[in-house]
């Protein structure tokens, strides 16, 4: 695995261990009742939606 590709893959791990365990988690996703600890930055990078509802 080249160098980038082994940063990228434990960037979104570490990602997903802080969200697992609530660090540094600015923001509640509630879906059907079902409250999700989530980082703004995440959801913006991947939703269009999200990223227009955090910078306006």
């Amino acid at each position: 695995m080249d160098a980038f590709a082994n940063h990228s893959c434990h960037l979104l791990q570490q990602l997903h261990n802080q969200r697992i365990q609530g660090l540094l988690c600015d923001c509640m996703l509630v879906v059907k009742g079902v409250s999700f600890k989530v980082h703004k930055n995440m959801l913006a990078a991947f939703s269009q939606y999200f990223r227009y509802v955090s910078t306006n």
